[in-house]
């Protein structure tokens, strides 16, 4: 069986923290100094959006709170909802690249990827003007050896440290997230949830006071990321 590199298979045999090359790198030896504010710096990320009717909701916590969030797109959805990506892109937040059509790509053939990476690029530079520079697959599936096709497109693969499971028996009212998120993070902490998921939505203004109480500060990963 081809190696893969999915959530299941990093938490299973890398340390999170433990990346090497531009797909993992040695977090614990990088620095986070605390920001302006004194608060420590996260990265807040969203996949599977836009999506009408939580994907605003999202950005008015943010907005609210002048924090910064980075978006992994799904490239059919931002033809069909560009309104809501050039306002995430005017709002200071990063417009990343989640694959054209949501599919496993780690199964597929190379020029099928590359394909699925160059559309969703095209798709955003429609809309805001300008191609992502960070790339997340679907379900965390992809291959080591397919690394080198997403750094060709100029896409940088970033995985997730804190997984919010906000897809995963949540209430309407989406309160369990809170304590879900809070209880793993830490300075430096890539943390995925889902704008597509109505209780994210409604959870995130409450989600957000609580990090900062806590001392953090969500910022968008060009802040975080040394690439």
């Amino acid at each position: 069986m081809p190696e893969i590199f999915s959530a299941t298979a990093l938490r299973r045999e890398w340390d999170p923290f433990q990346y090497s090359s531009l797909f993992f790198f040695r977090w614990k030896r990088l620095p986070f100094p605390a920001r302006p504010s004194g608060r420590k710096p996260v990265a807040i990320t969203f996949d599977d959006g836009p999506f009408p009717g939580v994907t605003e909701q999202v950005l008015d916590a943010f907005k609210a709170r002048s924090l910064k969030a980075s978006f992994f797109m799904i490239g059919n959805r931002v033809q069909s909802a560009t309104d809501l990506v050039r306002r995430a892109f005017d709002e200071g937040h990063d417009i990343c690249n989640h694959s054209y059509s949501h599919t496993r790509l780690a199964w597929l053939e190379d020029g099928v990827v590359t394909s699925e990476l160059l559309r969703t690029q095209d798709s955003v530079e429609r809309a805001i003007g300008i191609c992502p520079r960070y790339f997340r697959p679907p379900f965390g599936s992809f291959r080591r050896r397919q690394e080198p096709l997403a750094l060709a497109c100029g896409l940088h693969p970033v995985l997730w440290h804190v997984n919010s499971k906000d897809w995963k028996g949540i209430a309407p009212d989406g309160a369990a997230l809170i304590p879900r998120v809070s209880k793993k993070i830490e300075p430096g902490s890539i943390v995925v949830m889902h704008d597509c998921q109505p209780p994210t939505g409604r959870v995130m203004g409450a989600m957000l006071d609580r990090l900062m109480d806590d001392g953090f500060e969500p910022v968008a990963l060009s802040e975080l990321l040394p690439f």
